[in-house]
């Protein structure tokens, strides 16, 4: 179950609004995809096969940390309502024929991107989906790494898996932990997308990001991606419900792809509708990424991907509301 907290229900009934809304408008469409072959290539030469292992196991929900706006808040009980955690593969989508990931939150200027209040925008701006990137610290005082979000290996000058969250906090005072990030998903209903950035994490590290999912039982609408497949191959064992997703620079084989990942995720100027067609023959869900414009928001919908990733989610689902002969899965 998934706990959500008063003051977010006005969220989710405007949500819920735009999903009917969105119902009745795609309603009898049809899907047909188009475009040019592409030869894949081979890729995760050597992958492991996934073995079986036992998920970790649940944590202990955290007290309420409170909010920026009202941090006394700490630790207060707060009146909640439960709904039942909804697989990401089933988010109701908006207008739009594919899911709207919100890349790294937005970038509509009211916050730094990877941040909780971008993720709070793109919410409010209509994305089905948050999607973030983390980084794994140096050990605190207390001998605990802490995985954090941001995109990029160092913050100002000081690289992230070498310094304390403490340190870099104290340098970007906008730096959201993992922990922190999912909450704000699960308060607000949508699905989470994670990008593992290092090239190689620990068993314990991995156990420790599916254990922040876990605690905001989030496993089962969460997904985890990586552009390496080592990374992958080792996650494929522990992911359990969590579906995992591979990052893609070049066209890749379906049937390499679906050794490590449920999902491929692939640049906008090399998918094709070929490519679509050939992953979804393997039971891949397919995402775009990163698409800002309405000519791509066109094509890729008659391309019948599942996802685009993109900076602006706002401006996506106002196209797709207003987009009289857009296209829609069946």
């Amino acid at each position: 179950m998934v706990l959500i907290y008063a003051e977010d229900l006005e969220m989710l009934i405007a949500r819920a609004a735009t999903a009917l809304v969105s119902t009745i408008l795609v309603a009898g469409n049809v899907w047909m995809p188009t475009g040019q072959a592409v030869q894949p290539q081979a890729w995760c030469a050597g992958c492991a096969e996934a073995t079986g292992s036992p998920a970790p196991a649940a944590a202990t929900r955290a007290p309420n940390p409170g909010t920026p706006s009202n941090p006394g808040a700490a630790g207060k009980p707060k009146r909640v309502r439960q709904v039942a955690a909804t697989p990401i593969t089933d988010i109701p989508l908006s207008a739009c024929s594919f899911r709207v990931v919100g890349h790294r939150g937005t970038d509509a200027g009211v916050a730094r991107d990877n941040t909780n209040a971008a993720f709070r925008q793109a919410i409010a701006d209509g994305a089905d989906v948050v999607e973030m990137d983390i980084r794994r610290t140096a050990p605190d005082d207390q001998g605990q790494p802490i995985w954090v979000v941001n995109h990029d290996a160092t913050i100002r000058g000081h690289r992230i898996s070498r310094t304390s969250y403490q340190t870099l906090k104290g340098l970007q005072p906008d730096l959201a932990t993992f922990s922190e990030a999912a909450q704000v998903a699960a308060r607000a209903g949508v699905g989470i997308e994670v990008e593992l950035k290092p090239e190689r994490v620990s068993a314990d590290g991995l156990r420790e990001a599916l254990g922040v999912l876990t605690t905001m039982h989030l496993r089962e609408t969460a997904v985890l991606t990586s552009a390496h497949s080592s990374v992958l191959a080792q996650l494929k064992p522990l992911a359990g419900p969590t579906q995992l997703g591979v990052i893609l620079r070049e066209p890749a084989d379906p049937e390499s792809v679906k050794k490590v990942a449920d999902r491929v995720l692939i640049r906008d100027n090399l998918i094709t509708a070929e490519y679509v067609a050939g992953a979804h023959a393997h039971g891949l869900f397919v995402e775009v990424w990163t698409v800002d414009d309405a000519d791509g928001w066109h094509t890729f919908s008659r391309y019948g991907v599942d996802s685009i990733i993109t900076d602006k989610a706002a401006a996506v689902t106002a196209w797709c509301a207003g987009e009289p002969d857009r296209p829609t899965r069946p």
